[in-house]
């Protein structure tokens, strides 16, 4: 006997992140912001200011603030670090002469507060021309394995032909998913012959590796001192499905009512699947049947 608990989710929903590009002028910053939201490649200028749009990837919606290079305007970036949680440098992979100032630029952006727990994508752009500096040239260049306070990733492209773009977009999605951790899954049994919690009935926790592998997480027991099956989460690899096997012919002979019970044991699946959640699966069991709500 088995019932698949299911729930269908959106990721984030409405929620927005804000990504700043930034990096040396003529890097390609503006070029990578509309393969992004158009997947083509336009036309573009020098950029004084910002150009700012809502990009949406994976269902997840981004706000990219791509924010001009030119020397005179660097000292301005700081103007859009509040609420930042991740930063996208574009570096031109055929710079050498000035890929110094790039790493006296991004280390300078690190030491500001509003960036602590930003999380730092650099983009090895123009991987398509010849010469080009490798992604680990680069990043031996700018000590990127010195960066201990932030996490960083560093993904070799090409703006021009989106190469090497979305991947780098795939980790800061990740990102987004592990910050959001925990989650948590809280079951409860009850009691509906008796309108109470099914105190003293024990259980199997298993979680499913595949269709046909399941793996025992533990033998307990449901107490009026411990109503409650907790799950953690605590990173992506938790997530997934699991079974709750409720030892309900056990229980209800304990009851002395002549109680005819059809099934020794209840087998309840469900998916622990969502992000950043707490959510609750009630149970309820009769001597013949059950039910389920989230």
């Amino acid at each position: 006997m088995g019932f698949l608990f299911s729930k269908l989710w959106t990721l984030f929903g409405d929620e927005e992140h804000k990504i700043i590009i930034v990096g040396l002028d003529n890097a390609g910053k503006t070029t990578i912001l509309y393969q992004f939201l158009m997947n083509e490649v336009v036309h573009t200028s020098p950029t004084i200011g910002s150009n700012v749009e809502e990009v949406v990837f994976k269902n997840i919606r981004f706000l990219m603030m791509d924010i001009g290079g030119q020397e005179s305007l660097r000292s301005s970036w700081q103007t859009y670090f509040a609420h930042t949680e991740y930063v996208i440098l574009v570096v031109d992979s055929t710079d050498r002469e000035r890929l110094l100032i790039t790493k006296q630029e991004l280390f300078r952006m690190l030491q500001s507060e509003e960036l602590r727990t930003a999380s730092v994508l650099i983009f090895a752009n123009k991987q398509d021309i010849k010469d080009a500096m490798t992604s680990a040239e680069i990043s031996k260049q700018l000590c990127l394995t010195s960066i201990k306070d932030q996490a960083w990733h560093i993904q070799a492209c090409c703006a021009l032909t989106g190469e090497g773009l979305y991947q780098g977009l795939d980790w800061i999605a990740s990102r987004i998913f592990i910050v959001k951790m925990p989650s948590k899954m809280v079951v409860r049994v009850r009691d509906d012959l008796h309108r109470r919690n099914a105190d003293g009935i024990e259980y199997d926790l298993w979680r499913r590796e595949n269709d046909s592998t399941r793996v025992k997480i533990k033998h307990d027991t449901i107490t009026n001192e411990h109503p409650e099956v907790v799950l953690h989460a605590n990173n992506e690899d938790e997530l997934g499905n699991f079974e709750i096997v409720l030892f309900v012919k056990d229980y209800f002979e304990r009851f002395d009512e002549n109680i005819n019970v059809r099934d020794s044991r209840f087998n309840i699946s469900f998916g622990m699947n969502a992000i950043n959640t707490e959510e609750q699966l009630s149970i309820y069991i009769k001597p013949d049947s059950y039910t389920c709500t989230l």
